[in-house]
């Protein structure tokens, strides 16, 4: 049995204090916590994948503006619709996990991003008789997510399961717009309502598929080969 896992029984047969972290500088605990969490995240890469959760919908967006031409004001609407994001299957660890215990439970946490993370939709706009259509992507300069889990062990057996996780630093998003021709005077309009209005849903997509695809993976975990249970 590995040392870590001894560690953390010993330490459970006694009386401590909550949230007390165990991993010390230069202990082997948290290279074996690091491979159990990359075990996990390669298992909720394969559930992504194998269940097409890599692109998650967004929601439409539709926003009216008006074009002053002379003394007339004319009245005009953009429609995007059928809203992504992906690439959820890029999740990657971006530093080490820490293991610490808090009453009765084994919390891990975990620094994560997603190397690769775009934005797409297609537009309509309409102003007078002009009407152009077109594609609209973006891309995230950075992202950042906090992975809170509970390590649950038996005798025979391990699950992870997730407390929390949560995109905590979503960067600036880069838009880009095709086919608006006449109306390319809407192209700030557009980058203003994208990062307005996509910055919650997009955090809210993100986190609900990485969320499910984790606590699939985490009751996949091979405990043997982890814990030589």
């Amino acid at each position: 049995m590995r040392f870590w896992f001894a560690l953390v029984l010993a330490t459970l047969c006694v009386a401590a204090p909550p949230a007390r972290v165990w991993a010390d500088e230069g202990d082997d605990s948290d290279l074996e916590m690091n491979d159990m969490v990359d075990q996990v995240l390669d298992m909720a890469r394969a559930e992504i994948a194998n269940q097409r959760m890599d692109q998650v919908a967004l929601p439409d967006i539709t926003e009216k503006f008006k074009k002053k031409v002379g003394p007339i004001s004319i009245s005009g609407r953009f429609q995007a619709r059928d809203g992504w994001v992906k690439s959820l299957a890029s999740l990657q660890r971006t530093g080490d996990a820490t293991m610490s215990e808090d009453g009765d439970r084994i919390i891990v946490e975990v620094p994560l991003g997603l190397s690769d993370l775009q934005i797409g939709y297609g537009y309509k706009a309409k102003l007078g008789k002009l009407g152009p259509g077109g594609q609209l992507t973006a891309t995230v300069n950075s992202n950042a997510v906090t992975l809170r889990a509970s390590l649950l062990l038996t005798d025979d057996a391990c699950s992870l399961g997730v407390d929390s996780l949560v995109l905590n630093d979503l960067g600036k998003i880069n838009v880009h717009v095709t086919g608006l021709g006449k109306l390319n005077f809407l192209y700030s309009k557009i980058v203003t309502w994208v990062t307005s209005k996509l910055h919650d849903k997009i955090e809210d997509a993100v986190q609900k598929g990485l969320r499910d695809a984790i606590n699939k993976a985490g009751l996949k975990l091979d405990c043997n080969s982890l814990f030589g249970m």
